[in-house]
């Protein structure tokens, strides 16, 4: 859970430093299910690939720093690569 938050406050932390968003706000409540969804997602996934716990946690960082619209957006693209 404490990877889950990290990953969502780096992200909110770039949306700050690019001005979209203010520091503070009661709109950081809605963060809170983003990082709980993105850690059950990541636990479930981690144990699915068979990781370790260390790079469990990095995965669950990883996923909750992308959030939903990142990943969606990640795989889009993988998709839709030219073979080579």
């Amino acid at each position: 859970m404490v990877a889950a938050v990290a990953g969502r406050l780096m992200w909110h932390a770039g949306e700050v430093r690019s001005r979209r968003r203010p520091a503070f706000g009661l709109f950081m409540i809605w963060e809170i299910p983003m990082a709980i969804g993105m850690a059950l997602i990541g636990d479930g996934a981690g144990e699915y690939l068979d990781l370790t716990n260390s790079q469990t946690v990095a995965l669950i960082a990883v996923l909750s720093y992308l959030g939903p619209r990142g990943i969606c957006a990640a795989l889009e693209r993988w998709v839709n690569r030219k073979a080579p």
